[in-house]
């Protein structure tokens, strides 16, 4: 996608008040009070960001999808399970983290 060049410039006068209210929304979500301003003139929804620990559990289930999944070759290779009880669980994990991304985001971030 290409980046959109921004060489106009907008001055806007406000309250402490409202600067207060446009620095708590942006800290919030995570951008700048600019890019909160633009995304509303955009009318794209600004979302808080997510906390720290919802990053944490997203690593985690993926580590835990990981851990599952070479768990699942080494059975399969030793002939101990049925291969579709162990892809039902990986998918599983794959399916809790793209939930909980899509909480946040609306769409996966890529890897």
């Amino acid at each position: 996608m290409k980046r959109m060049k921004r060489e106009c410039r907008f001055e806007l006068r406000l309250s402490r008040t409202e600067l207060s209210n446009l620095a708590a929304k942006s800290r919030k979500a995570g951008i700048s009070g600019a890019e909160l301003i633009r995304r509303a003139v955009e009318n794209k929804e600004v979302r808080e960001a997510p906390s720290v620990d919802v990053a944490l559990l997203v690593n985690e289930l993926r580590r835990l999808g990981h851990e599952i999944n070479e768990l699942r070759k080494a059975a399969d290779a030793l002939g101990f399970i049925e291969m579709a009880t162990m892809d039902d669980a990986v998918g599983k994990c794959h399916e809790a983290c793209r939930t909980i991304i899509d909480a946040y985001t609306g769409k996966e971030k890529s890897r």
